[in-house]
């Protein structure tokens, strides 16, 4: 659903308008809050719905509703999308830490073996030169 709210004339009077588009109509009634989400932030705006005065449709099916609002308040977030941006972040550190722990731990095994081998080769030179 899109959403725009501005202000028209209804009836000669000056009225703040919520208008949506929609695949359905909508029903709002009292007290009502919609958010649009984009990748820096969150807008939320919130209102009162005084009266739906008006409904259509387009030969395309899309729905449009007209409202008369009042009490709007437009909030912007923008701790939200940063939230899980770090959160995502954080995830992501954690699986290369523990992706680094067990190639470390991989290298120690095989660098265990190279010095077990180095001393086995190391102490049959050794036994050559002394037998």
């Amino acid at each position: 659903m899109e959403y725009t709210i501005a202000e028209t004339y209804y009836d000669n009077k000056k009225v703040l308008c919520l208008s949506t588009i929609s695949n359905t109509h909508t029903d709002y009634v009292g007290y009502c809050k919609l958010e649009q989400k984009y990748s820096e932030y969150i807008i939320i705006d919130s209102f009162k719905v005084l009266e739906k005065y008006k409904s259509k449709e387009d030969s395309a099916g899309n729905c449009y509703d007209f409202y008369i609002i009042e009490e709007y308040n437009r909030q912007f977030d923008y701790y939200s999308p940063a939230k899980e941006k770090l959160s995502a972040n954080i995830d992501l550190n954690q699986k290369t830490t523990l992706e680094l722990a067990e190639i470390i731990s991989d290298l120690c095994g095989t660098i265990e073996t190279l010095n077990t081998k180095i001393d086995l080769l190391e102490s049959k030179v050794n036994n050559n030169e002394h037998g």
